[in-house]
């Protein structure tokens, strides 16, 4: 049973997280063109959407949804609509399906929300925004919910979760707020099968303005009694976005994934928020049954990048990743818990005057039976280059404005571990940090080989360049033993409002 946990500064690491070339070394954003209604209509068709299925409306207020506002409004119930509106005018969305919002103004404001709610053991819940607004506001709300209580009626539940928010404006607000949730429970069947994905993609461009955004997931699972039980084992479609396999940044087969680029061409404030928590839960009395939670390259995946110019604005990106998985069976149970979180890659801040990055990372494991095999990866890397395009080899590439946390807990029957590290300047430069934790015999593992004890111990840390790094801090832990545990918090942590100074 065997843990390492390994933290790189330098450039160990060539391109985790893969995105097209810009300025300072960024993204380029490929953000659809909204400048007329010719532009717009080309992108539609480019995306496989023929304009004439979607309601377009060209006045000085337009809304769409249930409750118009009333006189002066230009309204229409459709839920696929491109909205228009000219100098001082305002866009406004409500949709509950299959949402699909195109939204530019000069220098009005663009608000858009897409709620969708469902109790169905088989359902996708999509939402596309795009708003322009050169000199005005964007403000974008997805709120995707899933409840399910029945099966398909083969002792399955699916879910998928996907939505995509692009912000573009000049001196004005970008805002985004995307929540999904997904809350499967099966109490009967033989074989019961519960898959959840859940995937967002932000995109956000500023000239001096700020670009925030919140994107928080949550998974709740819950089945007992099935001889058979699998929660999150099969390979999601993860073809969405920045959440695509083909990716090198970890895991390369999610099923929770977010991925947020903030642009800010002349000087601003970049916000990100990441919160993700899956709760696993599988309990029965079933002779010879098998528990499977999770697969090796699934899990949770967050990838962030943030850029400014040399030298001014701020990027601040706080994320969580949590997990935690039970089970509960007789002896003779075959038991399995796998998974594998990282954030929030190779690129994750260009320029700015002063930068802030926090990873926080858990992964808890129990299972009742002596033998589970138990296995989770969780990867931090923090990427500050407050240089922008300046080569990555002297410390004159970042400022002592430039902060950077990961923090790391893993837990599971045999073992448990939990590592902190905190830099500034140069040390937030590329910095990395692994932890693998594993228990029980597992097939086919990268670990290959195990000592007899600590499952999740001792810390191993690796430099280049003559870099010093930044002390590791261990901190008390104590192995689950197969003992009941909690589910994590699916609130918001309150850190990200401190962390920017709202």
């Amino acid at each position: 049973m065997a843990r390492s946990t390994v933290l790189r500064v330098g450039g160990l690491i060539a391109a985790i997280f893969v995105l097209a070339g810009g300025a300072n070394g960024a993204a380029a954003t490929s953000q659809p063109d909204l400048s007329s209604r010719a532009a717009i209509a080309s992108y539609l068709q480019s995306i496989g959407v023929d304009p004439a299925t979607v309601t377009w409306q060209q006045g000085l207020n337009n809304y769409a949804g249930p409750s118009c506002p009333g006189v002066g409004w230009t309204c229409t119930t459709a839920a696929r609509v491109v909205q228009m509106a000219p100098a001082a005018g305002q866009n406004s969305a409500d949709c509950s399906e299959s949402c699909l919002v195109f939204q530019t103004t000069p220098n009005g404001s663009n608000h858009a929300k897409c709620e969708e709610h469902s109790t169905d053991p088989v359902a996708t819940q999509d939402c596309d925004i795009s708003q322009a607004s050169p000199t005005g506001s964007n403000d974008a709300t997805v709120l995707q919910d899933v409840r399910s209580t029945a099966d398909d009626g083969a002792g399955a539940q699916k879910a998928r979760q996907t939505a995509q928010v692009d912000q573009q404006s000049d001196t004005g607000d970008n805002h985004a707020d995307v929540h999904q949730s997904i809350s499967q429970s099966l109490t009967f069947g033989v074989t019961q099968t519960q898959d959840g994905y859940q995937a967002a993609d932000i995109v956000q461009s500023a000239s001096d303005g700020s670009n925030l955004s919140h994107v928080h997931q949550t998974k709740d699972q819950q089945a007992s009694g099935g001889t058979t039980q699998m929660q999150n084992t099969t390979t999601p479609q993860t073809d969405f976005k920045g959440c695509a396999a083909a990716t090198t940044q970890k895991p390369f087969n999610p099923d929770q994934c977010a991925h947020v680029q903030q642009e800010n061409l002349d000087g601003g404030t970049n916000g990100s928020q990441l919160d993700q928590a899956i709760g696993d839960r599988q309990s029965t009395n079933a002779p010879a049954a098998s528990q499977t939670q999770g697969t090796f390259a699934g899990g949770q995946k967050g990838g962030v990048h943030q850029d400014n110019p040399f030298g001014v604005g701020q990027d601040m990106n706080v994320a969580h990743q949590a997990l935690a998985q039970r089970q509960s069976a007789p002896a003779d149970a075959a038991q399995t818990q796998l998974t594998d979180p990282g954030c929030c890659g190779a690129s994750s801040q260009d320029g700015g005057a002063k930068n802030h990055e926090d990873i926080n990372q858990s992964t808890t494991q129990s299972a009742t039976g002596a033998d589970a095999e138990q296995f989770s990866t969780l990867s931090g890397i923090v990427r500050q280059t407050s240089g922008g395009d300046a080569p990555v080899a002297a410390p004159t590439t970042t400022t002592a404005n430039d902060t950077c946390d990961i923090d790391q807990h893993g837990r599971n029957n045999d073992g448990s571990g939990h590592f902190s590290v905190s830099g500034t300047g140069f040390e937030c430069e590329f910095l990395t940090l692994e932890t693998v934790c594993q228990s029980g015999v597992i097939p086919d593992s990268p670990v290959s080989s195990q000592p007899a004890s600590e499952a999740c111990g001792p810390p191993v840390e690796t430099g280049t360049a003559g870099v010093t790094l930044p002390a590791l801090t261990t901190l008390a832990s104590t192995p689950t033993a197969g003992q009941p545990i909690g589910m994590p918090d699916y609130g918001t942590p309150t850190d990200y409002l401190a962390a920017i100074g709202g």
